[in-house]
């Protein structure tokens, strides 16, 4: 993975942060960002939008996101992944990944 230009989607509430705000503490980081399209109205996709209730490390992951107004970041891996494997050694290690996953609730999600 090469976060220098591997793509990113930030699905957020306008009515809790502004669009600026959110783009200068991406760019803090050191990444990129720009708004591509959005007019700040929910659309039918993302209003209809509903999550699996009924797994508990999930429920807690979302409870808690919830109580500390976090969004919740999934990580799903499989051990044989390389690709997995390779974001392990090299993402996750990056000292700006673990500074914006501490803004998150991070959940790994074993999908063996």
């Amino acid at each position: 993975m090469r976060l220098d230009r591997d793509e990113f989607v930030v699905t957020y509430d306008p009515a809790q942060v502004e669009p600026a705000r959110l783009i200068a503490t991406i760019k803090e980081t050191g990444y990129t960002a720009r708004v591509v399209s959005g007019n700040g109205k929910s659309t039918a996709g993302t209003a209809s939008l509903s999550l699996p209730r009924g797994f508990a490390l999930l429920d807690e992951a979302l409870a808690q996101a919830q109580k500390e107004r976090k969004p919740v970041v999934l990580d799903f891996f499989a051990e044989w992944c390389a690709p997995c494997q390779k974001m392990e050694k090299t993402t996750f290690i990056d000292e700006r990944v673990k500074a914006l996953l501490g803004r998150c609730v991070f959940l790994r999600i074993d999908t063996d």
